[in-house]
Order: structure tokens, then C-alpha cells, then sequence
């Protein structure tokens, strides 16, 4: 029984660390395949797989050999070696290796790059083995190794709509003529100054309201009025149910044409409030414009004072030093503060980088971001999160035929099949494998352009 569980346990190692291995993560992967043979020192399989996420040469020929020595007819290991002896410049093979001389020798492409020089996933460098299955085969068929070779998604500056090759000064793909720069801003996140700023908007929204409101109340208390709300809609040019006697002793004590100035200042301070916020860029500018408001407000305050009535002489300098004294004040921290806040309000350009999202660290976060990109039809970029994804959720369907979507949409049909494959061994019925089949041979066939649905 406890045997039974090692090798339970062995298989599930082995499968996690081929996912890791298909899906770019190199020391995920080294991890899992190097428990498995610690585990069973005779498994073909893990030795061929382990060679191709390991990192020098003489590591690769010495678990190449070691699956050899366990199968001296395994294929994928006589060619393995045979290209890591040519890359160390070894003319002949080591004596007493189990290499025939019947062998023909390593076949040479004049019109393209040995499959070593190209690009190539680890899914497409191997046969692909039925690794779902909850009761493997006590002995797998085995695969090639995976052949050494950069990623074919490494490169950086790579298009991230279409994978194409562009340089770093590139503006646009010159492939599928998608833009390469965007606008971004300098200070993503709301600055504590920006919060400052909104806190003395706040303010400087509630001191004029507060101002009108003291003045609406000493221009009906020198009326006679008791309710000085119903002196507003008069100051407004409404009709109101107050005595014409009365509006006209309250104009005299303050004039209408001191109110609607602080009543337009309070509209475009709650403008200004909003636009802070939002992080406009013209707010950038108007908020100076807001400072030097306030600081005329304070002007405003002092006439206030000075233009009543000989009866209100007592009052009215009070009521002019308290309200110019406090924009005064905010209008200097205002001029102050807008120049801590341009990080806020401006954007620099940045290059599309194809790279995996900071945050994307586990598997439903790189599916989630492989969804994100895939709605943008940044189809590169969707692929390297849920290349990343298929090796943190090696037994869901749902990162593999989003994958293989992916595929689709960049025209890469073998590494379309590979992830299909992946998914119906670990779902056979799944209708949406049989759905995205067939789209994948009607495009082999037609040679079609790209499907424009992101995967489901």
C-alpha cells in the first residue's frame, strides 16, 4: 500500500514538473523533477525532462546519459547528446556509449536553423504524454528532451499584440501596426499632497459658503427679518414673500453684487474639488487659478466691510477681517501645495514591455491577467500569464484552452494542438476542446487571419 502511494505521489510530481516545464518556469520545474528522481532513479522520463530545465551543458549530458544508461534505445537521449557533443566540439561520441555506428548522422537544413538555434516551448520540443490519467502507465511511453534553446517569448521588446520582432526605438509593430508607447502616469496611485489638496479644496468650498451664509443672516437681521432664508432667492433675482421695504433695507447693508461673486467662487471650487479627484490635467493649472480666487475672495472681504452702511460700522470690519484673514491663509497654502502636485497630474510615455504583470504570482491571478490581455487582444501578452498559469493549475482545463485560444488568435497552430492536447487529457468531453478543434482546422486548412473573441 505504501508503495502504491510513493508511486501515486511520484506520478503527481512528474506531472507537476512537465506543466512547470511547458510553461517556462525553469526552476519550478528543476524543483518537482529532481524529487522525482531522488524518488525513483530509474524514471526514463523525469531524467529526459530534467536535462532541458537544467543549466550548463555537462548538467544536461549527465541526465541525458542517465537516461540512457536506463534505456540504451531511447531516442530523444541519442539526439540530445548528440547535439550537446557538437556544441562542446567533441568529434566522437565517448566509448562505450550505447550509440551504434549505424546511426545516421545529425540532419542538416540548409534553409533554416537547426531546431536547437529556434525559439521553441518546451511543449513543442517533446511528444506529449498522457499525464492526466489517474492511473498512468506503469511505464510511459517517453519523449524527446526538451531541447535547449531560448524561449520563444524571452524577448522583451517583442510586439505584445502579435509576438512579432520589433526594435526598442519602434513606435508601432511593424507587423500588425498596433502603437508600442503609451501615456502613463508618473504617480499611479493618489499622492498624500493630492489628499492635502483635496482636504484644503474641502475647505475652501465650506469658508465661502459659511461667509455667505454670515452675510445673508447680518443683511436680514439689519432688515428686521427673522428667517434669513428668505432673503436668498431675492439676492438670487427670484420672487420671494419678503416685504419689497425689506429687500431694499437688506441691498443697502450688503449689495447684491457682493453675493454673486461668492456664490460663482463656490460653484467652481466644488468644479475644481471634483477635477482634483479625477486627476485632470487642466485642474493642474486651474487649481493655481482656484489659490489666486481665494486670495481675491479675501479682497472681497475687506470691501465687504467697508462698503456698509455707517449703521453696521460696529460689525461689518469684523466680519471683513475674519473672512479675508482665512483666504488669505488658503490661498497661500494653496499657490504652496500646487507645486508638490505635478507627479499627479502628468503622464510620461512608456514602451509595452512584454512582461509578466507584477502582481500575477499565482495561478488565478496569471489566468485572470491572461483574460485581461486577451480582451485587449494583446494576444503575447496573454499568452506568457497563462503559459505561467498552465504551470500553477497543471490539472485545470481552463488555463489550456484559454492558452489554446491564444494560439489561435496568434497563428501558432502546433502549440494551438499541444495545449488541446493538455486539455483533453485532463477533460475528454469537454465540449469546448472539440469546439476549439475544429476552429483550429478550419484555420490550417483556410490560413485564415486571427480570431477576433478572446477565449472564454
Amino acid at each position: 500500500m505504501q508503495n502504491i502511494r510513493a508511486g501515486g505521489r511520484v506520478d503527481d510530481l512528474l506531472r507537476e514538473g512537465i506543466a512547470a516545464a511547458k510553461s517556462g518556469q525553469r526552476e519550478r520545474a528543476h524543483e518537482l523533477l529532481m524529487q522525482v528522481v531522488e524518488q525513483d532513479e530509474e524514471n526514463v522520463l523525469a531524467w529526459l525532462w530534467l536535462s532541458g530545465v537544467v543549466d550548463s551543458l555537462d548538467d544536461r549530458e549527465m541526465c541525458l546519459e542517465k537516461a540512457l544508461a536506463l534505456d540504451p534505445t531511447c531516442e530523444p537521449a541519442l539526439k540530445g547528446l548528440a547535439w550537446i557533443r557538437k556544441e562542446k566540439g567533441a568529434a566522437t561520441p565517448a566509448s562505450g556509449e550505447a550509440m551504434t555506428s549505424s546511426q545516421p548522422p545529425q540532419e542538416t537544413l540548409p534553409a533554416e536553423p537547426t531546431p536547437a538555434r529556434v525559439p521553441v516551448s518546451a511543449a513543442a520540443a517533446v511528444l506529449r504524454e498522457d499525464f492526466a490519467r489517474r492511473s498512468p502507465p506503469s511505464e510511459p511511453e517517453p519523449g524527446p528532451a526538451p531541447l535547449p534553446g531560448p524561449d520563444e517569448f524571452e524577448d522583451e521588446y517583442q510586439c505584445p499584440y502579435c509576438a512579432a520582432k520589433t526594435d526598442p526605438g519602434d513606435r508601432e509593430c511593424p507587423t500588425c501596426q498596433h502603437k508600442l508607447w503609451i501615456r502613463v502616469r508618473r504617480r499611479k496611485e493618489r499622492s498624500s499632497w493630492l489628499w492635502v489638496a483635496l482636504t484644503l479644496q474641502a475647505a475652501s468650498i465650506i469658508w465661502p459658503a459659511f461667509i455667505s451664509l454670515v452675510t445673508l443672516f447680518y443683511a436680514a437681521r439689519q432688515a428686521g427679518l427673522d428667517n434669513f432664508f428668505n432673503l436668498a432667492p431675492a439676492y438670487l433675482g427670484l420672487p420671494s414673500g419678503v416685504p419689497p421695504e425689506m429687500v431694499s433695507a437688506a441691498f443697502e447693508v450688503i449689495p447684491r453684487f457682493y453675493v454673486f461673486p461668492l456664490l460663482l467662487y463656490l460653484l467652481f471650487s466644488l468644479a475644481v474639488m471634483i477635477g482634483l479627484y479625477l486627476r485632470w490635467k487642466p485642474i493642474f493649472y486651474l487649481y493655481l487659478a482656484n489659490a489666486l480666487l481665494v486670495l481675491g475672495v479675501a479682497i472681497a472681504g475687506i470691501a465687504i466691510g467697508l462698503g456698509s452702511s455707517r449703521e453696521a460700522m460696529i460689525l461689518s470690519p469684523r466680519v471683513g477681517f475674519v473672512c479675508s484673514g482665512g483666504s488669505l491663509i488658503l490661498g497661500l497654502l494653496m499657490v504652496l501645495l500646487v507645486l508638490q502636485l505635478e507627479d499627479d497630474f502628468f503622464f510620461d510615455e512608456k514602451r509595452l514591455l512584454l512582461r509578466l504583470d507584477a502582481d500575477a504570482t499565482n495561478g488565478p491571478a496569471l489566468l485572470s491577467s491572461g483574460y485581461r490581455y486577451a480582451k485587449q487582444e494583446m494576444w503575447a501578452m496573454a499568452a506568457i500569464h497563462l503559459r505561467r498559469a498552465t504551470g500553477h493549475m497543471p490539472h485545470q482545463t481552463d488555463p489550456y484552452l484559454a492558452l489554446a485560444a491564444t494560439y489561435l488568435n496568434l497563428m501558432r497552430y502546433d502549440l494551438a494542438v499541444n495545449a488541446l492536447e493538455d486539455a483533453k487529457r485532463i477533460s475528454p468531453n469537454d465540449p469546448q476542446v472539440e469546439h476549439l478543434a475544429t476552429i483550429l482546422m478550419g484555420r490550417r486548412a483556410a490560413k485564415s487571419p486571427p480570431v477576433s473573441d478572446s477565449p472564454a
